[in-house]
């Protein structure tokens, strides 16, 4: 992802199982040299990362992190003071990209599985995939399960439309889409569309 003043900032991941912790960089855009020591993450992150310009979201296997860059000091960092936790239990898997709105990141878990050819039939653990979001200022947390159906999974961030606040959510195990309205930190179930894989 880009920040604001142009650096590029990456990380690695252990694909597809997730067993290994991350690593976050931040380089220049130009040379692609390193513009800070390299900043290992606790935890191994799947997913792609999300910024807001400046800062970055990553989303690990149980928690979520925020990672800033201070361009003076040349150093990246973890916001120790905000680190949500999603879990996850015995039949849930890691979580997926991340969306980040002005008040709130969005992510869903159930992100490991067998996909080959369709996602369709190829969630790995038993519970229904979840769509996840977090308060930005306080880091509280809450869930709710897109389908309901089991072995649900993904490989897509959630979609969210600022002009209206919907958040769209695709249990692409199952095939099943779903949108819902936030107002303040709840979400309303708008309409669900069944059978598109």
């Amino acid at each position: 992802v880009l920040l604001d003043t142009g650096e590029l900032v990456t990380k690695d991941c252990h694909a597809p199982i997730g067993l290994s912790p991350s690593t976050i960089e931040v380089l220049d855009p130009e040379t692609l040299e390193s513009l800070a020591p390299s900043l290992p993450l606790p935890e191994p992150s799947i997913a792609r990362l999300a910024g807001d310009g400046k800062t970055v979201i990553a989303i690990g296997t149980t928690k979520v992190f925020r990672i800033i860059f201070d361009r003076d000091a040349g150093t990246l960092s973890l916001d120790n003071e905000w680190r949500p936790s999603y879990g996850p239990e015995p039949e849930r898997s890691f979580g997926w990209d991340p969306v980040i709105t002005p008040e709130h990141v969005f992510w869903m878990d159930q992100g490991q599985n067998h996909v080959d050819r369709s996602m369709l039939g190829s969630g790995d653990r038993a519970d229904p995939v979840r769509l996840w979001w977090s308060r930005l200022d306080d880091g509280a947390t809450r869930s709710l399960e897109i389908s309901g159906l089991p072995y649900g999974t993904e490989s897509n961030p959630p979609a969210y439309d600022p002009v209206e606040e919907i958040v769209v959510a695709y249990d692409a195990g199952n095939a099943v889409v779903g949108g819902w309205k936030l107002e303040g930190d709840e979400l309303l179930p708008q309409w669900r569309r069944d059978g598109l894989a």
